[in-house]
């Protein structure tokens, strides 16, 4: 954990990334990334769960 860490610092000091706005977009990014791969995996989940329901009745 604490290799991976010191990688990621290593990787922004690289990048020099000075802009505070990319830190947002990348924020926003991966919590919008989550959420709509947490909401896709539940859909597809549910959907199997009814289909199997479906089937039994």
């Amino acid at each position: 954990m604490a290799d991976s860490l010191h990688a990621l610092t290593q990787l922004t000091e690289a990048a020099q990334i000075d802009n505070p706005w990319s830190w947002v977009v990348a924020g926003y990014t991966i919590v919008y990334g989550a959420m709509f791969g947490l909401t896709g995996w539940l859909w597809i989940r549910l959907s199997r769960i009814q289909r199997q329901l479906d089937d039994d009745a």
